[in-house]
């Protein structure tokens, strides 16, 4: 077996033991909207990650259009890695007192 395919496979491992519950609460008019966010997420696949022999490690900087630019990267022991990134508005338009920068 590739060292990555064996990679994905511990993946896939652990996005089908990954569950992560929606306990954050966000009003959206009069309604109630549960959520979860990256950080609940991210606590959640450490141990994950951990069981399978990986690291997680996440990184995020900030754009000149008021958002955050986030990886995640998992790195196997053998050396391998993949990653992916996303962007996410920041409240108040790129001010250093965004939700998300806490």
């Amino acid at each position: 077996m590739s060292e990555q395919v064996s990679l994905y496979s511990s993946l896939a491992r652990i996005q089908a033991r990954l569950s992560v519950p929606k306990t954050r609460i966000m009003r959206i008019g009069g309604a109630k909207v549960p959520y979860r966010n990256a950080e609940d997420i991210y606590a959640a696949v450490k141990p994950l990650c951990a069981a399978e022999g990986l690291a997680v490690i996440a990184t995020c900087e900030d754009t000149e259009q008021g958002h955050l630019r986030c990886t995640v990267s998992l790195y196997g022991g053998d050396g391998q890695s993949v990653s992916t990134s996303f962007t996410v508005p920041v409240d108040g338009g790129g001010s250093t007192s965004g939700a998300q920068r806490k």
